[in-house]
């Protein structure tokens, strides 16, 4: 199974060396941005919160 393969079968977005600009323009990477993480709490938080 080639990285490729393997990313498509478990979900992984990808794009090719030299089409990152257009994946950034893509509606994909807009909706990742919008709400990968969201609900989470930011990193400052999360450090606050483990060193107490």
């Amino acid at each position: 199974m080639t990285h490729e393969e393997w990313m498509k079968k478990e979900g992984f977005d990808y794009c090719y060396q030299g089409e990152e600009g257009e994946f950034l323009k893509s509606d994909r990477y807009k909706y990742l941005v919008e709400n990968v993480g969201k609900g989470q709490n930011s990193l400052e938080e999360a450090l606050r919160t483990n060193n107490k």
